[in-house]
């Protein structure tokens, strides 16, 4: 008897792989902004971590998944308070199962986290791991990789992104998509603007440099440190500028040429204009009354 076959259609097939690895993700870490070519899973085993997409701040929480599809400008920020530890997968794949699928995040179970682990361990006895990241081969492939090693690691990542878009359903494996939530990540990204102004008092800020340190447009760097502190990102500066003058002629033996240089002024004339803007008195005459 001859029996029907029945074809089994692709809807997605995982073609090649860029990257897998387990990244320690400092409290205070934070990874430069990239965009590339390829997918990339991104799923917080331990921990939190803030991630700037769209334009926006959102914090990926322990057990969280997020698809980032190609072309996503993305930066990673420790959350302050603890380590973390992230699963980046990167790779590529045919077919468009997966439109749709580059927003929001996924929280997973413990079967979606041991595939997701199968395939960094299958990568791992497959593939020598690039220490540096800002190189093009991440991964070189090693001459004593086990049998059937690349299709492991195929099969297994597909599994995981088929489960994906079977999210809505498949309760047992996902517990469901979630919308990103922004609510904190404004009031975050304030804190560490307000970190990198003071550990730039001695020395010059511009709100161009702000903007490139964090990724973000200036315009964001100003609403969102008015909203936060009530004073613009500038103003504050110079504040914290005057305070850091009161204290280096008050308790260094610096003269006033040395102060102005520290302080990233181009020469004595402007410090001491500036100064008694905010004091109403010349830095001379300021050290002399406290003396």
């Amino acid at each position: 008897m001859e029996y029907l076959e029945h074809l089994l259609s692709d809807i997605l097939s995982v073609t090649s792989i860029v990257n897998a690895r387990r990244l320690h993700c400092a409290k205070e870490w934070k990874y430069e902004g990239e965009r590339h070519s390829c997918w990339e899973l991104q799923y917080m085993a331990s921990g939190d971590v803030y991630i700037h997409l769209h334009n926006r701040f959102y914090k990926l929480r322990e057990g969280e998944l997020v698809l980032l599809s190609p072309d996503t400008f993305h930066v990673i920020y420790g959350d302050g308070e603890n380590d973390a530890q992230m699963w980046v997968i990167s790779f590529s794949v045919e077919g468009d199962g997966l439109d749709g699928l580059g927003r929001g995040a996924f929280t997973v179970s413990n079967r979606c986290r041991a595939l997701l682990s199968a395939v960094i361990d299958d990568v791992d006895a497959g593939f020598s791991c690039s220490e540096r990241t800002d190189v093009p081969a991440l991964l070189t492939r090693l001459r004593t990789a086990p049998i059937g090693n690349d299709q492991l690691i195929r099969v297994q990542l597909e599994q995981v992104l088929l489960l994906l878009l079977q999210s809505d359903t498949c309760m047992s494996v996902f517990a469901g998509r979630l919308e990103l939530q922004s609510h904190c990540g404004q009031d975050f990204l304030a804190e560490r603007i307000r970190e990198y102004m003071l550990q730039h008092v001695e020395g010059q800020l511009r709100l161009s440099q702000v903007a490139q340190a964090f990724y973000i447009s200036e315009s964001m760097v100003k609403t969102t440190y008015k909203k936060q502190f009530g004073v613009s990102l500038i103003a504050d500066y110079h504040r914290q500028k005057v305070e850091r003058a009161k204290i280096l002629l008050s308790r260094s033996e610096l003269n006033i040429g040395q102060i102005s240089a520290r302080l990233g002024f181009e020469n004595v004339y402007h410090f001491s204009n500036f100064f008694k803007k905010y004091t109403n008195l010349a830095p001379s005459h300021y050290r002399k009354n406290i003396e």
